[in-house]
């Protein structure tokens, strides 16, 4: 079945925040290898492409607008700002490369990537008329109301003090079971542990053949003379720059991906150590 207009917009947006967001985060990780020039290069061209389709996307919706009585929503100089920090990185200097090291830009990215977001969310539920999602908040009152009705019926009205005591139990009994529903367990630890160490050997093995055949292509490349190449031979060597370029792009991504699963498995380990030392008291108190 083909996606509608509409439809396939959204999609696209979503691949393009996808797209956004996977720079940010390498961003966000602030190591020297991240925010040296190259690679900052190569993540502000993505993040500009990005921004285009969500343009593209957005006047789209704007455009469906068009006769209907509601506030505006205008995203253009979110967009403007996102632009401008995109085209920087493609010409770093000095100054973004030390807030690079420092974290600030992956952090300044994110907020304003999700402020983004949020706007051409709204926008697409305003194009929909789709009512706005239900909170945290509402689904908890919507799950208490069959409690309530309960309690509404068999408790006199006039008793005032018992209503307060019922009040007291239901709110220690709420805060026990989310603390025991969301307190850390070793099962889940080692769980997170075990993916880790399977996507950290599947990484360490992947990593080497991508860099073999960036060799093999950047030797082909370097092998060939341009001046006497046919037409044919000039294009497949185009074609191989362009391949060796996505694979540098996929092993950087890759790279960056194994530290941080590294990172995060020497994380559980001590989460896991501390979590042996501790009581169930202590677990459930977060102490």
């Amino acid at each position: 079945m083909q996606e509608t207009g509409e439809n396939q917009g959204i999609i696209d947006s979503d691949r393009a925040f996808k797209e956004i967001k996977d720079r940010v985060v390498m961003l966000t990780l602030a190591s020297e290898y991240v925010c040296e020039e190259p690679l900052l290069k190569k993540i502000g061209f993505r993040i500009e492409k990005s921004l285009e389709a969500l343009k593209a996307h957005i006047e789209d919706l704007e455009g469906q607008l068009v006769g209907k009585p509601a506030e505006e929503i205008k995203l253009d100089e979110q967009l403007e700002e996102m632009a401008e920090i995109a085209v920087s990185l493609q010409a770093p200097e000095e100054q973004i490369s030390e807030k690079c090291v420092a974290g600030e830009l992956g952090k300044d990215l994110e907020r304003r990537m999700i402020a983004l977001q949020g706007g051409v969310r709204a926008l697409e539920q305003k194009v929909g008329g789709a009512p706005a999602p239900y909170t945290a908040t509402d689904s908890v009152m919507r799950a208490l109301r069959p409690v309530q009705s309960f309690f509404a019926h068999i408790i006199s009205p006039s008793s005032i003090v018992f209503r307060v005591f019922v009040g007291l139990l239901l709110i220690c009994f709420g805060a026990f079971v989310y603390l025991y529903a969301t307190m850390e367990s070793e099962e889940d630890i080692r769980e997170a542990i075990e993916q880790s160490q399977a996507r950290i050997q599947a990484l360490e093995s992947t990593l080497p053949e991508i860099s073999g055949e960036i060799q093999q292509i950047k030797k082909q490349i370097e092998a060939a003379n341009m001046d006497e190449l046919t037409r044919e031979e000039k294009a497949r060597i185009m074609d191989l720059n362009v391949k060796a370029f996505d694979l540098g792009e996929k092993l950087d991504k890759l790279q960056v991906e194994l530290k941080m699963h590294q990172k995060a498995l020497e994380e559980d380990h001590r989460r896991l150590k501390t979590i042996r030392e501790k009581s169930f008291l202590q677990r459930l108190l977060r102490r």
